[in-house]
């Protein structure tokens, strides 16, 4: 297992993540780039289906893993989202220089706070 300070700089390494979200009875997965900030998680999007998930069901899971010629590693960061719409907050955001992957607008910032965290670091076969 790893210690919640492992799994906060993994997080904040690590160049994209999966992010888990569901509205009804299917659960969508997406990649998304973000950032950390504090026990926060924060990404931009677009109107779709995203922001139309954390706004019906706040519930949110973000996975990030990686691995090296000895060791792989996994963090799972579990808590609620939801869209920025105060100025005060975006201009938080605003610092944090969120990138996406697409040269296309994403003009909606999305901030989930963490709730519970869990990581494992373990030793890949030879």
């Amino acid at each position: 297992m790893l210690t919640d300070g492992d799994c906060w700089q993994m997080l904040r390494d690590a160049p994209v993540g999966r992010l888990a979200l569901s509205a009804g009875s299917d659960i969508d997965i997406f990649p998304v780039t973000f950032r950390v900030d504090g026990q926060s998680l924060y990404f931009r999007t677009s109107p779709g289906l995203k922001l139309a998930e954390v706004g019906i069901r706040s519930r949110a899971t973000l996975e990030v893993d990686g691995y090296d010629d000895t060791t792989a590693w996994s963090v799972v960061a579990k808590g609620s989202g939801r869209h920025l719409i105060s100025l005060a907050e975006l201009d938080i955001a605003a610092e944090l220089r969120l990138t996406t992957w697409l040269p296309t607008p994403t003009p909606d910032i999305v901030r989930i706070d963490v709730e519970s965290l869990s990581g494992r670091r373990f030793s890949r076969a030879s």
